[in-house]
């Protein structure tokens, strides 16, 4: 982790703080990578970022946050590689929250050895102008819920390809 007293890092820092980089009106400046974090156990959605540039994240992990794991709205590239969305969602059943892992991205979205299991609505939801590519990633146990106002039903993957503004498809997203 990231001891503050001397600068100095190690293996793993560990959240129980909802983390925001940027935000909607004032998105990360940039391009940003995010590796070998846990965040776990917070009343929000663990990590949110919003950045004019790609968004990588790695080694990670994102459990049992209330309202979601991961949000992440990238203007370019989205990198998600060997990391865990894994039970989110605070079981209040007649609350809409427990999303694992969604992500808008201006371009490609690669996602490479990825659990977002047993969520409390869906495992991973990807909206990508570019292109999508998944590599031994899993998508299991994400629920399904009635409450008296409506009726949930959770699933694992969804994927979504929205028009590019420079009318090209190309699916070869990098997924190394």
């Amino acid at each position: 982790g990231w001891n503050t007293s001397s600068g100095t890092t190690t293996d793993t820092t560990i959240f129980d703080v909802p983390m925001v980089i940027g935000s909607e009106t004032t998105p990360w400046g940039g391009s940003l990578t995010i590796n070998d974090i846990i965040i776990s156990g917070t009343d929000g959605v663990g990590l949110t970022v919003y950045s004019d540039g790609s968004v990588t994240i790695e080694d990670s992990e994102f459990t049992q946050n209330d309202e979601a794991g991961v949000y992440i709205d990238a203007d370019e590239d989205v990198n998600v590689k060997r990391s865990k969305v894994n039970d989110n969602g605070s079981n209040d059943w007649n609350v809409v929250d427990g999303k694992g892992l969604e992500i808008k991205s201006g371009g490609y979205v690669a996602l490479a050895d990825v659990e977002a299991n047993d969520n409390q609505i869906f495992g991973a939801d990807i909206e990508a102008v570019k292109g999508v590519a998944i590599k031994n990633s899993f998508f299991n146990g994400n629920l399904m819920y009635t409450n008296d106002f409506a009726e949930y039903f959770g699933y694992g993957l969804t994927v979504k390809i929205v028009e590019n503004p420079d009318g090209v498809f190309d699916p070869r997203a990098d997924i190394a």
